[in-house]
């Protein structure tokens, strides 16, 4: 996982909607994987982030 799958996750677990446009402007992979196998979509879903 590079880093900037390590922020786009971060961002999806704390809701950082524009964090993540920009993250994804700059090649971000929106299918990144955490260490658990989660997608950041399936990671802001269960952290309540439905933006």
């Amino acid at each position: 996982m590079d880093n900037l799958d390590e922020i786009i996750i971060h961002a999806a677990r704390k809701g950082e909607t524009g964090v993540i446009k920009e993250l994804l402007e700059k090649s971000a992979n929106i299918n990144a994987r955490d260490t658990k196998g989660y997608t950041p979509l399936i990671i802001a879903c269960y952290n309540n982030q439905y933006d």
